[in-house]
């Protein structure tokens, strides 16, 4: 899908195109990811792109490890491999991950390359395609951070499948938000595509993230309404009746 924002977002069904366009960019590929990723996602990877690996830098999971520290220890892994300008960070995981190696890439040597393969259903969509890259500093949510665009974003909506039922779901509360926040239609559409499978699903809700985001300014001045939004929305608690309206999700 190519997109007004200045790179592509790829639904790759079999990761082939992901294979490809990362050999195509450099010869050295750094994964960055956290340990639940890493142990569900990670090896659904081909064996043979799996070798073509030069370093893994895995984080712990959980928001509570999005932090200066964890830069750190990215930071200590680049370096320790001598990672170069030309070096790509393929960054798999979900929002959490996305953020922290999203932000060390882009400072790391004063930016170096990175794609994005999200593996939630927010990351899919929100996170990973709004350029927002950042790490908590003590009590504040993504107090340090950039806006940075990645060099492109890889959906692969099977690895939805590692996730729970119930993490989904809660995923699409967040989705409706701001589909409710766009129009009327755009959240009936929403419905509709849901019911049609993921991948139309996660493509219209996306176009209600893309339209918060002003792409007359450049990268470095990107504006995302998405940010000031926040994600600390009141979200659906009936369970039932939010699964009553989107449908069924396997």
């Amino acid at each position: 899908m190519n997109t007004s924002l200045n790179y592509n977002i790829c639904f790759d069904n079999d990761l082939s195109q992901l294979i490809s366009y990362c050999n195509e960019q450099s010869s050295e590929i750094i994964v960055g990811t956290d340990s639940n990723t890493y142990k569900y996602c990670y090896p659904k990877l081909n064996p043979s792109f799996q070798a073509q690996i030069k370093h893994i830098i895995e984080i712990p999971a959980g928001d509570q490890n999005k932090n200066v520290e964890q830069v750190y220890h990215v930071y200590s892994e680049l370096s320790k491999v001598n990672s170069r300008r030309n070096t790509l960070l393929l960054i798999l995981g979900g929002g959490m991950c996305g953020d922290l190696f999203g932000y060390a890439a882009s400072t790391y040597k004063r930016g170096i390359p990175f794609v994005h393969v999200p593996t939630s259903l927010l990351a899919m969509v929100d996170s990973s395609v709004g350029s927002k890259n950042g790490v908590n500093f003590q009590s504040y949510k993504n107090l340090i951070g950039t806006f940075t665009d990645p060099k492109a974003v890889f959906i692969h909506s099977p690895f939805l499948q590692t996730l729970p039922l119930r993490e989904t779901i809660s995923a699409f509360a967040e989705c409706y938000k701001h589909a409710i926040l766009d129009s009327p239609q755009h959240l009936e559409l929403i419905r509709l595509k849901t019911k049609n499978g993921y991948d139309r699903a996660i493509a219209t809700i996306a176009m209600a993230m893309w339209s918060d985001i002003d792409t007359n300014l450049n990268a470095h001045n990107i504006i995302c309404k998405c940010a000031s939004r926040g994600s600390n929305f009141n979200y659906i608690k009936d369970e039932q009746t939010l699964r009553k309206y989107i449908g069924p999700l396997s």
